[in-house]
């Protein structure tokens, strides 16, 4: 009985690690996304940390055009030319650090890996 519960863990353990470690389809992230919202890894608006006691209100554009280089702007700002990299859920720009969360085709949730560790919200473009 013992054997089987053991057996049973290790199963769903490999079954967790696995699920976790498989490279996402590059592909599902070609075009242009937009951020609709950034929140706190507690769900809050940043309010209650920000200076000036506003929402977080960055956009961010990501424009990807390949399988290793993408357009990124903030706030309206010049469009950048960068190269990313994507290693299992983990996606590399620049100095800035992300875990993907959700990836579908038309939203993508990024969590920051430095800074404050935000939660950004983002919409694929339709064009």
């Amino acid at each position: 009985m013992i054997k089987r519960k053991h057996f049973f863990v290790v199963l769903c353990l490999f079954y967790i690690v696995n699920i976790h470690s498989q490279e996402l389809n590059v592909d599902d992230l070609l075009g242009k996304w937009n951020s609709y919202k950034i929140t706190t890894l507690e769900g809050g608006d940043g309010s209650d940390i920000t200076f000036d006691g506003k929402p977080f209100s960055e956009k961010i554009m990501m424009n990807f055009i390949d399988s290793k280089t993408m357009l990124f702007s903030i706030n309206g700002s010049e469009e950048y030319k960068v190269e990313y990299v994507i290693k299992g859920n983990q996606m590399s720009i620049a100095h800035r650090k992300y875990t993907i969360k959700v990836l579908t085709d038309k939203e993508m949730t990024l969590k920051e890996e430095k800074l404050l560790g935000n939660l950004i919200y983002l919409k694929k473009d339709d064009d």
